[in-house]
Formats: C-alpha cells, structure tokens, sequence
C-alpha cells in the first residue's frame, strides 16, 4: 500500500503546479500571449473546468475495475508529459489545448482523497490533513507565482513539475507492489440516493460559487483599489489559506461532533457572508487584511464540516457520494467565473465579492432545507441465511 503522507504530498504538488500561475491569469495572458487578459481568463477556466467536469465521473467508473494506484501511475506519466509539452507552449490556443489535456489525467488524482479517507478510521485526521495540503499548496504556488511570473519564461517551470510527477509515478508504482484489491461483500441501495443528496448537492453547488466568484479578479481588484505591490497581492489573495493552515494545528481533533455541525456551518457561513461583502466596501487595508483572516477562518471552517458531515455519514460509500459532491463543485467552479465576467463588465471589480455574500446566504437556506429531508441509505449487508 502506499503511505498517506505520500498521496497527500503528490495531491500537494499538484496543487502547487497547478495554482502557481492562476492569481496572475489576467496579467499573464496580457502581457505573454497579447490576448485580452480578462475575457482569456474566464475562457481558461470555464473549459477547464468542463473537462474536469466530464473526465471525473469517468475515472470513477474506471477505478471500479482497476486499482487507484495503478490508474495513478499511468495517469503521471501522462501528467508529466503534458506539463512537459506545456512549458513549450507559445499562443494561448496552445497553452489553453495542453491544459486540457492534462486535466483529462489529472482529474485522476482528484479521486485518491475520498479513496483515503474511506479506507481510514480517522477520517476527521484525514480530511483536516488534506486541507491543510490543498491550503499549503496554494500558498506556496501563490508566493512562488509572483516571483515567477517576473520571469522572462515563466512557463519553464513546469518542466520541473514534469520531473516530479515521474518521481511520483515510480513511488505508486513500487507501493502498489503488495497491495491487494479488497472487494466490499456489501450492496447498497441506489435507487433514492439522487432525491436525497439533491438538497444537499445544491447546496454544495452555491458554496463553491460564492468562493469562486472573487477569485479570478481578486488581485486586480485588489491593485487597483489599494495599489499593493504583487508580492503583497498575492499575500492578500491566499491569506484564507494561511488562517486554514493555522487552524489546523489549533482547532482540537473532535471539535465539530455529528449532532452540531450542521449548525456551526450555518452560523460560519453567514457570518462569512458578511466578512466579504464588507471586504467590497471598506477603504481601509488594515480592515481588509483583518476581513481575509477571518473570512479564512470561516472558509475552512466550512469546507471541514462539509467534508466530515459526508464522510461521517456514508461510511463504506464514501467514494461514490464525494463523485456526486465533486460534480456539483465543479460545476460551481465552472459557473463562477462567467458570473464574475459578468458582473465586471461595467468596471467594478468589487461586485463579485458582493455577489458572493449573497450567494453565501442562498448557501445557507439549502443547507439548512436540505438537512430537514437528508438521508443516507447505508449499506446492506448480504443475507447469508
């Protein structure tokens, strides 16, 4: 078997290569491939997030039949090699049509959270350890990014990104060596399961809109309302995942038990809410600063409780509930940013952050709908008698 800690480092890595160029997509696409920045930035990620989208579930049918590890190892291979061709990529067609294609494989790796979190006891450990990679990560890519978008070839970098991604294909290739596919005796009822999650994947769905709204034009909004540097900038832009990183290490494990979860997310969303649409507001960049701690605070808050609601709750069928969870956040991703073009057509970058308060609260009206008639049908055990 291979170790946690070396799927939570490969899930690190393909964090960092992956959000190491996006807070700077509008700049980078202006001024590297003379293209409208804002107009490519939306296209960029709305056909990524279409891939993801559709290669996602496809994976999941895959995985059915063949080991994670071994689709793994043939999937970075295939990463490494699209990375490397990426590096070489001179028009936005083409940095855009190698993109995509590394999505197509990399969707893969999306997979080996819930397979980890499912074959553990500790899922609460688990799911808090993958946060806290998934926030390391885009810290380190967002500082990283704004030292390496200087660059006169920024896209040089992901060759060394190529060469990580072999070293980890070789790992999954050696650990798999020993590991036994286990089959689950157990059957579960399917037939209601879409009527039952519907509240709460719609749910999921706004969530993942109202954080995603501010994200594609949060650093130039933020340059223009504050005039920062890009060091600072990127400071700002991943300062929720520094809160996250923090209350890992703070937040005692068992902190959020089964039967108040739900109304500690209720309280943090709204709360969260308010935090980001007074960021639209204020003029102060010591208020902002304070406002990005805690609407950090509450972001991570939110995606835990999240995660460990779904996990608690569908035990043995972890997997195939998180595919449904994972599609509706996908197609939030992929919404948010052609909400955001949207609403800054008319000039004013700070409406998105106001539409994401908003989108917030409607969040938390399906949550709290959705837990009225939420019900998870648990696996039946095959009659032996």
């Amino acid at each position: 078997m291979i170790r946690s800690w070396i799927i939570f480092t490969c899930l690190f890595m393909t964090v960092v290569s992956e959000v190491l160029l996006s807070p700077f997509y509008p700049q980078f696409f202006t001024d590297f491939f003379q293209v409208n920045g804002l107009q490519a930035t939306s296209l960029f990620i709305i056909c990524c997030r279409i891939v993801v989208i559709i290669m996602t579930p496809i994976w999941g049918l895959l995985l059915k039949k063949w080991k994670i590890e071994k689709v793994s190892v043939y999937a970075l291979v295939s990463i490494s090699i699209c990375k490397w061709m990426l590096s070489e990529s001179s028009s936005f067609s083409m940095f855009l049509a190698f993109s995509l294609l590394l999505l197509v494989f990399q969707s893969c790796l999306y997979l080996l959270y819930p397979h980890l979190v499912s074959t553990s006891e500790n899922k609460e450990k688990k799911a808090a350890t993958y946060l806290l990679a998934l926030n390391g990560g885009i810290i380190l890519a967002s500082l990283a990014g704004s030292f390496v978008i200087s660059w006169e070839m920024p896209l040089v970098i992901y060759k060394f990104f190529a060469c990580i991604d072999l070293i980890f294909a070789a790992v999954f290739a050696r650990g798999m060596s020993g590991s036994k596919r286990v089959k689950d005796k157990e059957e579960t009822v399917r037939s209601l399961f879409p009527k039952c999650l519907i509240g709460y994947l719609l749910a999921v769905f706004l969530f993942h809109i109202a954080h995603n709204m501010v994200r594609p034009y949060f650093t130039i909004f933020v340059s223009s309302e504050y005039g920062v540097d890009e060091w600072l900038n990127a400071v700002l832009y991943v300062m929720p995942s520094v809160m996250a990183i923090v209350l890992k290490f703070v937040l005692p494990p068992g902190t959020f038990k089964r039967s108040n979860m739900m109304h500690v997310l209720y309280g943090v969303l709204a709360f969260s809410s308010v935090v980001l649409i007074m960021q639209a507001f204020t003029s102060s960049l010591v208020f902002f600063i304070i406002s990005r701690c805690l609407y950090g605070i509450g972001f991570y808050i939110s995606l835990l409780i999240i995660d460990l609601y779904l996990f608690k709750q569908s035990n043995a069928e972890t997997v195939s509930y998180y595919s449904w969870m994972l599609t509706a956040q996908n197609v939030g991703l992929l919404l948010a940013p052609l909400l955001a073009l949207i609403l800054v057509q008319n000039g004013k970058l700070h409406i998105p952050l106001i539409g994401g308060g908003m989108v917030l609260l409607a969040a938390v009206l399906s949550f709290i709908m959705a837990q009225q008639r939420l019900k998870f049908y648990k696996p039946v055990k095959e009659n032996k008698g």
